[in-house]
């Protein structure tokens, strides 16, 4: 045969082999890690949309396997592990995974996608956001994972200050025993409580509050919905016209609304907790600021939330299936959580698995088993803080007892 032609033969035989998918080892046995990057998506709370997105974005740069980065190769951007080995930083982001939010919908309606007999997003959604906590029922197919707490922010507008409430003076003007301001003392005006969209975990933890009262029909919704407005912004609200359909005239003088939504958004973010009166005449245009009223003798505040001793307090959730991430060894099984060294039990590959390793991550205890930074030099575990805080809420406190789950740096609830 013509030397010629064999040795192009061999040469071609040796390009296609280093084109050819370099075979990868087993992940270590009980990792969330299949060694190739997933992306996994989330969906459900308004209120934790942003401080997701921050955790989210801290994850997805966290350090882990070293990568195959050759230009050609169809192995590029996957570990590049050949054997057991591990080849990279095993408690930060080890397959660089991306995780990512989807648009807010309302904490009911990101858990009921997980659930097996739920109404999946549409792109389908891995893991939920939650600002109450699972139900019973949920809690079959899902395990929740709280890691930050928030309060619930009771508000007044304009001109209307300086207002205390009980809980019991909320649960009178929300079943409409009390329906005039000049009941509380204040100058006299009918109250007009506003309601809110009932897929909402603020609405589920406000009226939990409350003890589930049937609000009231004096109980305001946008003109022509169903549903209340959407939580955590004041806007729409000032933009009703009231059952009248006309501006600026009693029915939706904003002196005498009254409405909640999260002590995080309140403190972070003036432009959806204040706004404008709309519409014509002389007094459209002019600035409408909400006010704190008090609850039971105190407002809202970073200490109160971090120390727990707030009147209407909840904890901000990351949602899970049971078989992606859960706190017991044997997935979906029913009892308390079994974990050992802050282990979180699960799928070990796929998007499953980005899920499962996100949560490990989320939940590690203390700033000495997990990750660093290898950009900025800080401890992951300090930066989850600071993305919590940065949002306006606050982590669980080791200075209130029973707060956090053994193993964990959140709270769990599972079946």
């Amino acid at each position: 045969m013509n030397k010629k032609l064999i040795l192009g033969a061999l040469v071609a035989v040796s390009c296609f082999a280093s084109l050819a998918p370099t075979a990868k080892a087993d992940p270590p046995a009980g990792s969330g890690w299949d060694k190739n990057p997933d992306v996994a998506l989330g969906g459900g709370s308004d209120t934790t949309y942003l401080v997701s997105q921050r955790l989210e974005v801290l994850y997805n740069g966290a350090p882990g396997c070293a990568i195959t980065t050759t230009t050609a190769s169809p192995n590029k951007g996957k570990c590049s592990d050949t054997t057991a080995a591990l080849t990279g930083i095993a408690n930060g982001n080890y397959d660089h995974d991306v995780l990512a939010s989807a648009a807010a919908t309302g904490s009911s309606a990101g858990v009921n996608a997980l659930l097996s007999t739920g109404t999946q997003y549409n792109p389908a959604i891995d893991y939920a956001r939650s600002s109450r906590p699972i139900s019973t029922a949920e809690a079959v197919d899902t395990t929740a994972w709280g890691y930050a707490r928030d309060g619930i922010a009771v508000l007044t507008f304009g001109t209307r200050t300086g207002l205390s409430l009980t809980k019991q003076d909320l649960i009178d003007i929300y079943t409409c025993q009390k329906t005039n301001w000049s009941q509380f003392g204040q100058p006299a005006g009918t109250i007009i409580p506003w309601d809110m969209n009932t897929a909402s975990g603020t609405y589920a933890s406000f009226r939990t509050f409350l003890g589930n009262p049937t609000f009231g029909t004096c109980v305001r919704k946008q003109v022509g919905a169903t549903n209340g407005p959407f939580e955590n912004d004041v806007k729409p609200l000032l933009a009703d016209t009231g059952p009248d359909l006309a501006y600026n005239t009693a029915d939706d003088d904003e002196n005498n609304y009254i409405w909640w939504m999260s002590f995080g958004n309140w403190a972070k973010y003036t432009f959806t907790k204040d706004g404008v009166i709309n519409g014509p005449g002389p007094s459209a245009g002019a600035a409408i600021q909400s006010q704190l009223v008090t609850v039971d003798g105190a407002f809202p505040s970073a200490a109160s939330i971090f120390g727990s001793t707030y009147s209407i307090m909840r904890t901000l959730y990351h949602v899970t299936r049971d078989s992606d991430a859960d706190c017991r060894q044997a997935a979906g099984t029913a009892g308390a959580c079994d974990n050992t060294t802050n282990v979180v039990y699960g799928t070990t590959t796929g998007k499953g698995g980005a899920v499962r390793e996100f949560t490990q991550w989320l939940c590690r205890s203390t700033a000495s088993v997990q990750a660093v930074n290898s950009v900025t030099g800080q401890n992951y575990r300090n930066a989850i803080i600071d993305a919590v805080n940065a949002e306006g809420f606050q982590v669980l406190s080791t200075g209130v007892a029973g707060l956090r789950t053994a193993g964990y740096s959140c709270s769990v609830t599972t079946e």
